[in-house]
């Protein structure tokens, strides 16, 4: 009889063997890995944006950072580009611009002028400038050079240029990425700790628990967040997010879903630590042993759900990312975020059959766990998103 040698799996929760000060708690693995996905996450949307606004160069409003500093930098460059956007204003735009003096008032009328001579500037193919770029500027011209047309490469080296000779009242593409990225990031973690901590109290615990003790539903360092809940709270709060900012809503929900991805790559590593959302006992050689599972189950093989998870969201971000390299821009609108979902929460569906029913309203005998009921809305919402004709 051959005697199978499985993995025994029983770290401590904590990094280290002293509490942080003042808090008197220890720095979870968990608590680690949850927040270093969202910075990795973080870095990928930062990627994603800074290449997405360079292959969209055209200047807009929120581009400029001061008006007055645009209007001078105008005026008193002598630089090529401020020159060449200085001829494409009208006779009169010129007298005012030359005639402007610190602390005279700007009207919606000039504001648009010089936007629109600009952009003038930026779209005319015959205008080409000698300005040298920064190492970041190379880079990211670098990248468009590979990867999009003669024509959009030439937009974004005019660009990467323009806002670099008139740095006093532009924002740079890193500038402005920043800020993007901040906003969104901020918005979706906000979103993700209160969607899934509230999905994991109205889908999985006891109610009648919660009625004795209903602060526990704050107590998010206890564990108990639900992936579902969490997903349901960054739509949410994106909803927010674009109907503050006028933007559309899956445009910016496209953005996300590629950061999430490997967000939740680390999260699944972390409930791994914990000894939680484990699978159903095996005999496969890979099996694992917690000696502290959290389920409070026997202490036998078990399939490494998590692990599985972990690694299929990291191969869901590697087809994102190819995608996105393909599609970029994301057209059509919402498609990347069907797929996402489509591949996520159909994941989700099949391997609950390998996991142990977690909800405290659900009987291990059911059809189905509450894991699978609740991927369903969300995978027939993928689909549509995936398949529809209409954008």
């Amino acid at each position: 009889m051959m005697l199978l040698a499985y993995l025994v799996w029983d770290p401590k929760p904590g990094m280290f063997n002293f509490d942080i000060p003042i808090l008197q708690r220890p720095i979870l693995w968990y608590g680690f890995l949850f927040a270093f996905g969202f910075f990795v996450g973080f870095l990928v949307l930062t990627y994603l944006l800074r290449r997405y606004f360079l292959l969209k160069p055209e200047f807009c409003k929120e581009d400029v950072s001061s008006w007055p500093g645009l209007v001078h930098g105008l005026y008193a460059s002598r630089g090529p580009v401020a020159k060449k956007i200085f001829s494409k204003l009208s006779a009169s735009n010129q007298q005012w611009c030359s005639e402007w003096k610190v602390g005279q008032h700007i009207d919606e009328e000039d504001k648009k002028a010089l936007l629109s001579a600009i952009n003038a500037v930026l779209v005319d193919p015959r205008i080409k400038f000698d300005t040298p770029l920064t190492s970041l500027s190379r880079r990211l011209f670098s990248f468009a050079a590979r990867r999009w047309s003669e024509e959009a490469s030439l937009k974004a080296l005019k660009r990467l240029q323009i806002e670099q000779e008139l740095k006093s009242g532009i924002h740079t593409i890193k500038a402005k990425t920043a800020k993007k990225a901040e906003q969104l990031t901020f918005y979706v973690l906000i979103g993700a700790i209160v969607g899934a901590r509230l999905g994991d109290v109205l889908f999985y615990q006891s109610w009648l628990e919660l009625a004795r003790n209903p602060l526990s539903i704050f107590a998010v360092w206890q564990g108990g967040l639900a992936s579902h809940g969490g997903a349901a709270g960054i739509l949410i709060a994106l909803g927010v997010f674009t109907w503050r900012r006028k933007i559309p809503f899956w445009s910016a929900v496209d953005f996300t879903v590629i950061p999430t991805a490997i967000a939740a790559v680390f999260i699944r590593i972390g409930n791994f630590f914990n000894q939680e959302i484990l699978g159903t006992p095996t005999h496969l050689p890979w099996g694992i042993i917690f000696l502290h599972p959290a389920d409070g189950g026997p202490i036998v093989p078990r399939h490494p759900a998590q692990l599985y998870e972990a690694l299929w969201y990291l191969c869901v971000f590697g087809i994102l990312m190819w995608y996105w390299h393909r599609h970029l821009p994301f057209k059509p609108v919402g498609k990347v975020t069907g797929l996402f979902l489509l591949l996520v929460f159909g994941f989700r569906f099949f391997i609950e059959f390998i996991k142990m029913e977690q909800s405290a309203h659900l009987s291990p005998a059911a059809l189905l766990t509450m894991g699978q009921i609740l991927s369903v809305p969300f995978v027939i919402l993928g689909c549509y998103l995936l398949f529809r004709k209409r954008y």
